[in-house]
């Protein structure tokens, strides 16, 4: 017999056996996360508030992934933060006031002293520069 002919019988017997699928389980992976905003502790909470009321603004624009980024970090938190939109296109925009403080890259965080921190930055560097740590 040729190596086809001991497959197909092989093929065969196995199925006459009246062999059934196993009843174990596969595992399903778990789901990816969606993109939706971590909901804000308390934590996050009062830093978003203490950096806003120390004077910090954060300048960035709706089509800049590092803007979202630097929102999603926030979560729900981020209703507390002083946003200004740059561009135009955006929602509530104000790019005068990007143009007048030399915005040039996004995301920009402008505090009360006039220091400046470019990209995204993680809360607690934010916090920290606003005196809220």
């Amino acid at each position: 017999m040729n190596f086809l002919g001991t497959i197909l019988v092989l093929f065969f017997l196995g199925i006459s056996s009246g062999a059934t699928p196993s009843s174990e389980t596969i595992p399903v992976a778990e789901p990816l996360p969606t993109t939706a905003p971590a909901p804000a502790d308390a934590t996050t909470a009062d830093l978003a508030m203490c950096i806003t009321d120390s004077g910090a603004k954060f300048y960035g624009a709706y089509w800049c992934p590092h803007c979202a980024d630097q929102k999603k970090l926030f979560g729900d938190a981020m209703q507390y933060i002083d946003y200004i939109e740059c561009d135009a296109g955006g929602e509530n925009a104000q790019p005068e006031l990007c143009t007048s403080n030399n915005i040039t890259s996004y995301p920009t965080w402008i505090f009360a002293d006039g220091e400046r921190l470019v990209g995204t930055q993680e809360i607690e560097v934010l916090a920290s520069q606003a005196g809220c740590l």
